[in-house]
């Protein structure tokens, strides 16, 4: 019977070593099918906090985005997504368009102040992919599975407990796809992958729009 014992433990520690191992490889779909940017949602199942690496505070959000629009609702800023508040004064993170131009917005809360890292010259009427991958120290936010900007943080990043709102208070002209969230950071290769697979809008035949790898006008940003 002493043998007991140890198999006890041995499956206790493999079971936890599942459930460990299933976290931190879950990803959570926000938003499956594809949504219209004016329509506000609120994602009510509660997502799980960081998954803490060697690092530290490690979380990401990806998904397909296309702005038809940049002049409705002129002047105010325009929520994507938010994990946080409307008004953004909770945001960690938020997915913004400026209020005056085609500018996206990265914004983020750290136990310092809110953070923000733009994405300049965004093209309307074209599907993007976007990757918001938080450390510890940085953030590192990706264009179709290219680095755009790494930003090094003041403070660490300050998470909360709300829900993700998407397209909050009359959102915006466009559309939005497969947002996904991971509680870990992802990395090149992760991002990439998830890039270079066609988003599920149902209009890839429309010959209008550009490639989804056209990147001559991020090439020629600022």
């Amino acid at each position: 019977m002493d043998y007991i014992v140890p198999v006890i433990v041995t499956v206790v520690v493999l079971f936890a070593c599942y459930l460990i191992f299933r976290t931190w490889t879950t990803n959570y779909v926000i938003v499956d099918t594809i949504k219209d940017g004016k329509t506000n949602d609120i994602y009510q199942n509660k997502l799980p906090v960081s998954v803490n690496r060697p690092a530290g505070i490690e979380f990401s959000y990806t998904g397909w985005l296309r702005i038809d629009d940049f002049a409705y609702r002129i002047g105010l800023q325009k929520v994507i997504f938010v994990k946080g508040s409307a008004d953004l004064n909770t945001a960690c993170p938020a997915l913004v368009i400026d209020a005056n131009t085609n500018t996206l917005l990265v914004k983020i809360d750290t136990y310092g102040a809110q953070e923000t890292i733009p994405i300049v010259s965004v093209p309307a009427r074209k599907w993007l992919h976007i990757a918001i991958s938080v450390g510890q120290e940085s953030v590192d936010v990706y264009v179709d599975g290219i680095l755009y900007a790494h930003h090094i943080l003041t403070q660490l990043p300050k998470q909360n407990s709300s829900s993700v709102l998407t397209s909050p208070d009359g959102g915006f002209a466009g559309r939005i796809v497969r947002l996904e969230y991971h509680p870990q950071a992802l990395t090149v290769g992760d991002v990439l992958s998830k890039a270079s697979e066609q988003p599920p809008t149902g209009d890839e035949k429309d010959q209008s729009f550009p490639q989804y790898f056209d990147m001559s006008w991020f090439t020629l940003r600022d």
